[in-house]
């Protein structure tokens, strides 16, 4: 058991700090950072869509960051409702244009 708590611990700062990385790129560079969203540069009109992606990451990475430090039970009904982001996203990039290939990273 407390092997399943330390790997709950450490699979959990991981996604945190990838979803807070993800962001940061976001912020700085949204045109850049949208390759890692959509599998292309983003054009001028979609940054503020891309710069929207990054606020919501922040905020995943935040909140499963404070659930996996302060309340570690809540990790196993948090995490497969959070799912619903990831799956989201491969679909809405599946369906317009990228490869599965380039939606991969979503999973």
């Amino acid at each position: 058991q407390q092997v399943a708590h330390a790997l709950t611990i450490a699979g959990s700062a991981c996604l945190s700090a990838g979803l807070i990385v993800l962001s940061f790129m976001a912020f700085a560079d949204p045109q850049g950072a949208a390759v890692h969203y959509a599998g292309v540069a983003a054009s001028a009109s979609a940054v503020p869509y891309v710069i929207a992606m990054g606020v919501r990451d922040l905020a995943l990475g935040l909140a499963t960051m404070v659930l996996a430090f302060k309340v570690p039970a809540a990790m196993r009904f948090f995490a497969p409702t959070v799912l619903v982001v990831p799956i989201g996203d491969v679909v809405t990039t599946l369906t317009h244009g990228t490869t599965l290939l380039q939606a991969g990273p979503h999973i």
